[in-house]
């Protein structure tokens, strides 16, 4: 990607369809300039947009550059340099919402000098004009495609620069550090005091490191979504059960053992969080290659999966397939007792030990009994009582995570070189490794590849 700031560049903001409205923006030096050649006055005159106040909206009609065709009645903004989503002149129109008439508008700012932006590139040059750090630029993503309430406040606390904060604390208590032991490799003569306070001062980031690794797996569930597998032998109501979690028929439901042979997915915010259902083909051994391979995803989720609902049948006995399935049951898993509205063929006592000190709910996937419950019950699983305001951010990101593992590989060793009595060179050399990897997640020395990447995962237009 080439991150040339000269051009003006033009897109629709709002997502293609049909819509009561739709937005065209542009950014770039020449926008005003660009601008004035299209939009036109209710007398037939075009305005000059630079002479126009910043943060005014104004009526007109778009039109083509050449023939000044009227292409539509619109409102538009400018925004002039720095107070703009960019830091640039920016211009945003708002037409109707149909695909020709931005598809025309497109046309007659292209046409009057812009070119058509690529996917992120308004916000790629709000990160490389300062106004965002790369974190706030992630955020503006996230925010955008978030489903769930505990997602959009973490993308929202992001953006705000809670974590750009804690990420300069930590970066300035080592560049600290760094000045002391390049003044002692500057000036041998001086040598670096012995005493605690440097490796107290090392400790004192490390523990704040380890304070923010530690939110990750909440980070990622907010930003990610809860992946809850749906797990258990055929005809047991593994695919009623997921139509009654998610409040609608996805999964086909039959009297027929094998229906699904492949998962299905739902997404469905429960308490402000976002779930993951998945159905899964039923475990047997069939010697038909689909439901086998249905089988192999099956346990696949199972592996996956933050959470695991085990469905056993309590109108039909108790087979080894289901003792063998809950056997193998972890930490995350959760036994549903399901069709609790027919005649029961056995009880719980009746499992013996083998149900001792996992969660057992009973529902009637069928007839909605216990479904509620069950509901509020992840909602608890998944931490939903402890997410409150708080002062340290959420890490909701594998890339920032991966950097903070950098940065704390780079800080033991750093200490390791102290205790050992080494030279301020090597101390020296790990810091400046840990302070690049913590520059990696706010953009001060992330590689150009890597910033590809990031933004060509926006959508064109953002």
């Amino acid at each position: 990607m080439g991150y040339s700031l000269e051009d003006t560049i033009v897109a629709v903001a709002t997502p293609p369809g049909v819509g009561a409205l739709g937005i065209i923006r542009l950014s770039g030096e020449d926008t005003f300039e660009i601008a004035s050649k299209v939009l036109q006055r209710p007398s037939g005159k075009f305005y000059f947009l630079g002479d126009l106040p910043s943060h005014t909206v104004h009526y007109g009609f778009l039109v083509t550059p050449e023939e000044e065709e009227r292409v539509d009645e619109v409102l538009f903004v400018l925004l002039k340099a720095p107070k703009s989503y960019t830091s640039q002149d920016m211009v945003e129109v708002t037409c109707h919402g149909g695909p020709m008439v931005l598809e025309k508008g497109l046309e007659a700012f292209v046409a009057a000098g812009a070119r058509l932006a690529r996917p992120g590139e308004f916000t790629l040059r709000a990160f490389l004009l300062g106004r965002l750090d790369l974190t706030q630029a992630e955020a503006v993503a996230d925010l955008v495609e978030s489903v769930s309430e505990e997602g959009r406040r973490a993308a929202l606390a992001q953006l705000e620069g809670r974590l750009s904060r804690r990420m300069g604390d930590l970066a300035g208590a080592l560049r600290e550090v760094l000045v002391g032991l390049e003044v002692a490799i500057d000036f041998p003569e001086e040598e670096v005091e012995s005493e605690d306070p440097l490796a107290d001062r090392l400790e004192g980031v490390l523990q704040g490191i380890d304070i923010l690794m530690a939110t990750y797996r909440e980070g990622k569930l907010c930003r990610e979504g809860v992946k809850v597998a749906i797990v258990g032998l055929p005809n047991v109501g593994k695919s009623s059960l997921f139509n009654a979690l998610v409040g609608e028929d996805r999964a086909i439901v039959t009297a027929y053992p094998g229906t699904t042979r492949d998962v299905v997915e739902a997404r469905v915010s429960v308490g402000g969080i976002l779930f993951r259902f998945m159905d899964t083909a039923g475990f047997r051994e069939s010697g038909h290659e689909a439901e086998e391979e249905g089988v192999r995803r099956a346990r696949r989720c199972m592996e996956e999966g933050d959470l695991v609902l085990m469905v056993l049948d309590r109108s039909r006995p108790i087979q080894e397939g289901d003792r063998a399935l809950l056997k193998g049951a972890d930490e995350k898993s959760v036994v549903v007792v399901n069709k609790i509205d027919l005649p029961g063929a056995w009880t719980l006592g009746e499992l013996g030990g083998i149900l001792e000190g996992r969660p057992v709910f009973q529902v009637s996937a069928k007839r909605g009994d216990g479904v509620d419950s069950l509901r509020e019950a992840l909602v608890e699983m998944v931490g939903k009582g402890e997410r409150r305001a708080r002062e340290v951010p959420l890490i909701t990101n594998v890339r920032h995570y991966q950097a903070l593992v950098r940065a704390r590989e780079a800080l033991l060793r750093s200490l390791e070189a102290w205790q050992k009595g080494l030279s301020a060179e090597f101390l020296a050399a790990d810091l400046k490794e840990a302070l690049d990897a913590l520059g990696e997640i706010t953009g001060k020395t992330t590689p150009e590849e890597v910033l590809d990447a990031i933004f060509s995962r926006f959508c064109i237009g953002k």
